[in-house]
């Protein structure tokens, strides 16, 4: 959890501390088909922190995102 899901939160919080000093930046976030689709019953934990990921980009988006209309 530490690696996959923890740290994720971390780096994007210094990137928009970062952002808010500047005019801005983007943030890139990897998963796979597991934070969807769930995985076999051996990897349960990395589907739920790959999903958790997805959460995470999600609401920094709404949150921090600038409207393009």
């Amino acid at each position: 959890m530490q690696v996959n899901l923890v740290a994720v939160a971390d780096l994007c919080r210094e990137a928009i501390r970062h952002f808010q000093t500047r005019d801005g930046g983007t943030i890139i976030n990897i998963a796979n088909q597991a934070a969807f689709r769930g995985d076999d019953p051996q990897h349960i934990h990395y589907a739920a922190y790959k999903g958790g990921v997805i959460s995470l980009t999600r609401t920094i988006a709404r949150g921090f995102a600038k409207s393009k209309i």
